[in-house]
């Protein structure tokens, strides 16, 4: 079962952000997956690592995308992106530590953010690009 499936709303009408975006979804949902399968901790902390990483290397594509065109709102975008990976390290934190619902808050979290972030915030620079 698909947590997050991809909507073409989703899309942005940038074919590498829109690749990169359904990878984060696919990453997401193989992580939801992992919880509701009762992965080990150490498995499913792999993948919320995966995650992570992957988040980190789309940012940075995407803010030197966001440079190249000199989208004005580039600074409080960045700012939005810090912040999700500052939020997403406190949730991997607390899934170390055993709390048993920060399972549930880490996926309500992500994917409200994910989804909110492609069609506000992303469809901002997006108009830009063609």
């Amino acid at each position: 079962m698909e947590y997050i499936q991809w909507q073409p709303a989703f899309d942005l009408g940038d074919e590498t952000i829109d690749s990169q975006h359904r990878e984060l979804v696919r990453i997401l949902n193989e992580t939801y997956e992992m919880m509701l399968s009762y992965a080990r901790l150490p498995l499913f902390l792999g993948k919320i690592a995966e995650l992570k990483s992957y988040v980190v290397e789309h940012f940075t594509y995407e803010e030197k995308l966001m440079e190249s065109i000199a989208y004005p709102k580039l600074i409080s975008h960045r700012k939005l992106h810090r912040e999700f990976v500052k939020e997403l390290i406190e949730l991997e934190g607390k899934i170390r530590k055993g709390k048993k619902s920060a399972s549930a808050e880490v996926f309500i979290f992500l994917r409200d953010w994910l989804i909110e972030h492609i069609q506000v915030q992303d469809r901002g620079y997006s108009a830009l690009l063609t």
